[in-house]
């Protein structure tokens, strides 16, 4: 099972550029090409949260448009620049997503993988939580199949980083989380997105992977009061392939690039 994921979009409405400087909608077209090319194709399309900058109805039209080239299942998850409910009027009835108060989902019919959906916005805010109710559902989802290998996608990954910047808004419920992981062996990896890099880390007794934006990237700078900067570094995507044992994962940079034969 192969799937491809992509995340902090950011797409702005037309004409508009994220800090004045990135084209993110022509940066998503790019990564979608490089998409559309792999081979073998991917199983599932999963997109970790920010697809839009400011959560306007406006922005999730244009970016329709770039996602309804893909020609494979379309996953969704909130993350901090979306808003819920203008998220789900517009993809609700397209793409894998929850509904309801939280938008998480679950889904076993992908391939050999289970898979689920985690919601950890919070409107309004940076960081991101998974409250009572939410670790509650999730305790839940992992008990009905606890020999299933199991991948777990939430927009703010849950490890500190030591970023300082991104550590000003600490994940809630992070410890709580890692509980919840710890005591069930059969999830093999938590995908995540907004740190705008790549970035993994063990949690759990399992190992939680950050993907890198398909538009701009932060800077990384472990300086203690390092201030947050962005950078020119190639956007990307990852992929994970579950070879029926282990989940490989493989970070592919949006070029173009020229692949020549050896």
């Amino acid at each position: 099972m192969l799937i491809v994921q992509f995340t902090d979009t950011h797409v702005l409405e037309d004409g508009k550029r994220v800090y004045g400087r990135f084209d993110s909608h022509a940066m998503l077209e790019r990564a979608i090409d490089a998409i559309l090319a792999l081979e073998p194709k991917p199983d599932l399309a999963l997109l970790t949260g920010d697809m839009v900058d400011r959560g306007s109805a406006e922005e999730y039209a244009r970016i329709k448009k770039p996602l309804d080239r893909l020609d494979i299942p379309l996953a969704i998850i909130p993350g901090n620049h979306d808003a819920r409910d203008t998220l789900h009027a517009a993809f609700g009835k397209t793409a894998i997503m929850g509904e309801g108060e939280f938008l998480h989902w679950v889904r076993d019919d992908l391939g050999p993988l289970r898979i689920i959906g985690l919601d950890t916005h919070v409107p309004g805010k940076v960081n991101g939580e998974l409250c009572e109710k939410r670790l509650a559902w999730l305790e839940a989802a992992l008990a009905t199949a606890p020999d299933r290998p199991t991948l777990i996608a939430t927009h703010h990954p849950p490890f500190t980083t030591a970023i300082t910047h991104v550590e000003a808004w600490p994940f809630a419920g992070a410890e709580a989380f890692e509980k919840i992981v710890a005591k069930n062996k059969q999830i093999v990896r938590i995908v995540s997105g907004h740190l705008h890099r790549q970035m993994l880390a063990p949690f759990g007794g399992t190992i939680a992977s950050v993907c890198p934006s398909t538009a701009h990237q932060f800077a990384l700078d472990w300086r203690k009061k390092a201030p947050a900067m962005w950078t020119d570094e190639a956007p990307g995507f990852q992929l994970h392939l579950w070879d029926g044992a282990k989940l490989i994962t493989s970070t592919r940079a949006v070029g173009p690039f020229e692949a020549v034969a050896l």
